[in-house]
């Protein structure tokens, strides 16, 4: 009987997916090998990987590449230092709800039960800064 996927088990998934998604960055941007492992286990999309709630885990490691080279995250670094936002260590979870259709007042919410109290305006400029004008395609406004 096949063992039902969980955050604790999660990262069983993860090296063969990982492999897979650097060899293509290094094949893609000509980098070396330690440049894009660096660029991915810092990205985003690693974050959301090894999070079982995104169910990441179970598209292949092609299909999380292509997929997340359209969007622009891999490879994405953030900032460090004094300046950094409090959202950083929660931007893949943010990025998930958001495409999930979640608003950013519910995201704000849901971030306050986690130990991150901010403001939904906060949530919404952070999301411009690092994914562009309208974070989710599907919804162009917000109240």
């Amino acid at each position: 009987m096949l063992e039902e996927v969980t955050q604790k088990n999660v990262y069983r998934f993860i090296p063969a997916k990982a492999a897979t998604i650097i060899c293509r960055m290094k094949h893609d941007r000509g980098i070396e090998l330690k440049d894009a492992l660096l660029a991915f286990y810092r990205s985003p999309v690693y974050h959301m990987l090894e999070t079982e709630s995104t169910k990441l885990w179970h598209d292949s490691g092609e299909q999380i590449y292509d997929e997340y080279c359209f969007r622009g995250l891999v490879g994405k670094t953030f900032k460090t230092g004094p300046k950094r936002s409090i959202l950083e260590p929660f931007a893949a979870q943010i990025l998930v709800w958001r495409h999930q259709g979640m608003t950013v007042r519910a995201i704000s919410s849901n971030l306050a039960r986690l130990g991150c109290v901010t403001t939904a305006q906060n949530i919404w400029f952070f999301l411009q800064r690092h994914y562009g004008l309208y974070p989710c395609k599907n919804r162009k406004s917000e109240s």
